[in-house]
């Protein structure tokens, strides 16, 4: 190009390469100009969540600088991983990088928890927080991406009826192509294959899923299901309603004294996952409750005139709880007890510190610093490591010819 004129326009609705020339004058040349190839990205977005960085993010190479892949180790074992979520469902070593195991639920059956290798979670845990955390979540969406239960009941307490059901297998249901569709507003196609790839998992023949204890999934979830909590959050304003969704979770709730059933309808069709067939979101556990008339308990918490409390048996389950973390740490089973311990971390942040009485807090502190002081984790962590090298060592093996 000879003339200033000439420049393709920056802003282009959709991709375009744009190789610069040889600048005649130093002014003219700006530090985007000096990469040989730069994608430029749509300009004008109506919506702050497809804004996406002026050049492609596009490779593997920026995703391992971006979370931190210093050392030549973490950097093969980065290309192993990929290669490895890369393969079809019949690659053995797919399922080596998960481990696992039953919980049995209070009402009854198990709930299986994939936990991921130690390398595999740090990876994770990686993206999560040098990645995915530049993603805007739903303002109305608690749990996953912070907020707790108490959050997510507030802004209905000034209405009368409240409406509210779960979704059945919530990770489960979560499609392939809603996670990378959701990415590729951000990233590349290569990046957004990536992340999603590391994300899900096949366990020997059945259908791709989010696994619950990878670190990834709870993330991930809640950037799939932004579309459709733009669209119940519209809808439920149009009858002057408010919405919000906590985990896996729904809540509506109107000012007015019944739940009129063209809402339930409309808002149970647009429970659909955005991945271009429409397919339908399991859901359960419907009910609709006053909350203008006595005692209403929903998730372990009482709503009682407009105040929010724990109930009394989420509260003697958390103080057996802490008694049972003191109890396996006086007798040194410190694997058992740190993985307690984290139970019970969880149970005191759904909930929130606002909603407990003052003498299960000062328990709940005085655990923190034992287990701070027995520096619990590393011991339970050198545990963990012992059957990660064992797992480890079948997933080098079978790396070795990929």
């Amino acid at each position: 190009m000879e003339k200033k004129k000439d420049l393709i326009p920056f802003w282009k609705c959709g991709y375009i390469t744009w190789i610069p020339y040889k600048m005649k004058r130093k002014k003219d040349s700006t530090q985007s100009w000096k990469r040989r190839n730069i994608i430029w990205l749509p300009c004008k977005m109506k919506n702050k969540r497809d804004l996406i960085p002026y050049w492609d993010r596009g490779g593997v190479a920026w995703l391992a600088m971006e979370i931190r892949l210093k050392s030549d180790e973490e950097k093969i074992l980065f290309s192993n991983l990929i290669k490895i979520t890369r393969r079809t469902i019949d690659t053995p070593a797919y399922t080596t990088l998960y481990h696992n195991i039953n919980i049995p639920k209070p009402n009854g059956g198990y709930r299986t928890i994939s936990i991921p290798i130690t390398k595999l979670l740090k990876v994770q845990k990686r993206i999560n927080k040098y990645v995915l955390s530049s993603i805007p979540s739903h303002p109305n969406a608690f749990g996953f991406s912070g907020g707790n239960i108490v959050d997510a009941i507030e802004p209905h307490l000034k209405n009368r009826v409240l409406y509210s059901f779960d979704i059945v297998d919530a990770f489960g249901q979560v499609a392939y192509s809603c996670v990378w569709q959701e990415l590729y507003r951000f990233f590349s196609r290569t990046v957004s294959g990536v992340i999603a790839g590391l994300g899900f998992w096949t366990p020997d023949t059945l259908p791709e899923k989010l696994p619950q204890g990878s670190a990834l999934s709870p993330r991930l979830f809640d950037i799939a299901f932004y579309p459709i909590d733009v669209r119940l959050n519209r809808l439920v304003e149009k009858f002057g309603g408010k919405y919000t969704r906590y985990a896996d979770n729904i809540f509506v709730s109107l000012p007015m004294n019944t739940f009129p059933q063209k809402l339930r309808s409309a808002v149970l069709r647009r429970m659909k996952w955005p991945d271009g067939r429409g397919t339908r979101i399991e859901c359960h556990k419907f009910s609709v409750r006053r909350l203008d008339k006595g005692a209403v308990r929903i998730l372990g918490l009482n709503i009682i005139d407009g105040k929010i409390s724990a109930t009394r048996e989420y509260k003697r389950n958390l103080r057996l709880a802490i008694h049972r973390v003191k109890y396996l740490i006086d007798n040194g089973r410190h694997p058992q007890a740190f993985s307690e311990w984290l139970n019970l971390r969880g149970r005191m942040s759904f909930a929130g510190l606002g909603v407990l009485p003052n003498s299960l807090i000062k328990s709940y502190s005085e655990l923190e610093k034992i287990i701070e002081i027995r520096e619990l984790e590393k011991v339970a962590k050198s545990y963990i490591n012992l059957f990660d090298d064992g797992i480890q060592s079948k997933l080098e093996e079978r790396t070795e010819d990929i």
